[in-house]
């Protein structure tokens, strides 16, 4: 199921870069949940590692587009699925964790709408991206170009796509319902049918958890605080356990290990490369 999972972010980031070998970002995609299961902060290594691995296929400002599109359309499908299951499960959130539901509403709101703004807004844009060519600078050699207006031209023709944006919002929800199906099957291999609204509840609850800063991956704390959730909404904390030990297994260490072969092969070719341009 995680698999069917991971082929709908192929598929939704081959929808926003257009057509392509699907082998290509299969591989980018991987890659990138590699990076940001290994990074303490949700979502900030792997995106730059899926830019470097499709800017040879789409160039380099269609790329950086195409992939923060990406990442904008995750982070507004998963605010409204969450928006959607707070609303219809109101009274079934557990008192203790209705705050961290009520603060996360607010928090991913606001950095939406900044987001938002930045990407638009062609000053703001051009010092963001200047800041950081400075930074990288020190390290790499970048040629000297208009990489802000390069990277607006292409993220507002992407955004204006009404095809691009309800394909790939469309498959963003038919992730999350795989997301929701894994969960309860993992109960339903234990014996015990989970009744829906427990699943979405303590889905949400793990959004949460995923973004705070945390170890890589949110180690400790994902496992810990869903195995509260599910306990808080009154499942048994032996098999609650023993469920998110196994999911954990599939989502988290599965896609860890292919991604750790992908992108070590990856920066082994991108060496060798180098080296024969020298």
């Amino acid at each position: 199921m995680h698999f069917a999972t991971v082929g709908v972010l192929v598929l939704r980031i081959r929808t926003i870069g257009g057509p392509g070998q699907l082998r290509t970002y299969a591989k980018s995609t991987i890659a990138g949940l590699f990076v940001n299961f290994i990074t303490p902060i949700a979502k900030v290594g792997g995106e730059p590692v899926k830019i470097l691995m499709l800017r040879r296929h789409l160039g380099g400002s269609k790329a950086s587009a195409a992939v923060v599109l990406d990442t904008f359309v995750e982070i507004l499908s998963s605010y409204i699925t969450f928006l959607v299951i707070v609303v219809l499960f109101f009274f079934l959130i557990p008192p203790l964790l209705f705050p961290y539901y009520i603060v996360f509403l607010v928090v991913v709101l606001v950095s939406s709408l900044v987001f938002l703004k930045v990407s638009l807004t062609p000053v703001w844009l051009t010092r963001l991206v200047n800041f950081f060519v400075k930074k990288l600078s020190r390290f790499v050699r970048i040629r000297r170009k208009d990489y802000a207006t390069m990277f607006h031209t292409s993220f507002t023709l992407l955004i204006r796509n009404k095809h691009v944006m309800v394909s790939s919002l469309s498959l963003s929800f038919a992730g999350k319902i795989l997301e929701f199906l894994r969960i309860w099957l993992v109960f339903l291999a234990l014996g015990v049918t989970l009744p829906w609204s427990v699943v979405l509840v303590v889905w949400a609850f793990l959004l949460i958890l995923l973004v705070v800063p945390w170890l890589p991956g949110g180690l400790g704390l994902v496992e810990a605080g869903t195995i509260a959730a599910f306990t808080a909404m009154g499942i048994n904390v032996h098999v609650a356990a023993t469920a998110v030990v196994l999911d954990r297994l599939v989502w988290f260490w599965l896609v860890l290990f292919i991604g750790a072969v992908i992108t070590t092969k990856y920066a082994a070719d991108a060496k060798e490369a180098r080296g024969r341009k020298i």
